[in-house]
């Protein structure tokens, strides 16, 4: 029976907080941004694993302060991440055991309220897509800029802004990060290396569903988003 993998890549630095400290360990209420996230994930019975990717100076610490710490028994792999964050998720595909039909989550450390109905709706998801993305409408309007002035207004309507899990199956997910490096291909998101060699490896053209994300699914960067975090975590009482 295929199972179900969650991947948190976890390599950011603290130099948009300002901070010494990598964003991923930062606290929130005594607690490491990354050991929120990595609860999200262990408490939702229908995950099995968990891949973690951090700088590889990092490992030691996380095994200690934070796996060992929280007890966090389905955390399978600590893997050193790459210089960005799709060499990351690619070098995790090559060691994490996978199956070609096993579902994989890949998951922001940095968002740390994602939702246990979010996690179960993005793993039905696959029942009848390739892959999805975890995406809610733009609120604000949307301008396309030219040479440093406005050019045109997006049609709201027409757009989705991107969070995260993204989910997919194991094996078309990792030919995907292969065929990518093969072609010196990057890009911002696991589901556009789906959408630019999925017709090439399914001989069709792939289908990415999206599932409704919400506001609190946020990804904390800068100490603006601390404040937010903290003011999520009081609303939710987590």
């Amino acid at each position: 029976m295929p199972k179900t993998i969650a991947l948190i890549t976890a390599g950011g630095s603290g130099q948009r907080m300002g901070s010494d400290t990598k964003k991923q360990y930062i606290e929130i209420r005594n607690k490491p941004i990354l050991a929120h996230t990595l609860h999200r994930f262990q408490i939702t019975e229908q995950i099995d694993e968990i891949a973690l990717t951090v700088p590889e100076e990092d490992i030691d610490l996380v095994r200690h302060n934070i796996t060992e710490r929280y007890n966090f028994t389905k955390l399978e792999y600590i893997i050193p991440g790459g210089t960005t964050r799709q060499d990351s998720v690619s070098g995790a595909l090559e060691k994490i055991c996978g199956g070609e039909n096993d579902i994989i989550l890949i998951h922001d450390a940095v968002r740390p309220f994602i939702s246990h109905e979010i996690i179960i709706e993005c793993i039905n998801s696959l029942n009848h897509a390739d892959g999805s993305i975890v995406g809610i409408k733009p609120v604000n309007t949307i301008k396309h800029i030219s040479g440093g002035s406005v050019g045109s207004t997006l049609d709201r309507n027409d757009l989705i802004s991107v969070q995260t899990p993204q989910t997919f199956r194991f094996g078309l997910i990792k030919r995907c990060h292969d065929t990518a490096k093969e072609n010196k291909f990057y890009a911002t998101d696991d589901s556009a290396l789906l959408e630019k060699f999925g017709e090439i490896i399914l001989g069709r053209p792939p289908i990415i569903s999206i599932v409704q994300g919400n506001s609190f699914n946020i990804k904390i960067t800068d100490r603006n988003d601390l404040v937010i975090a903290s003011a999520i975590m009081d609303s939710l009482s987590i």
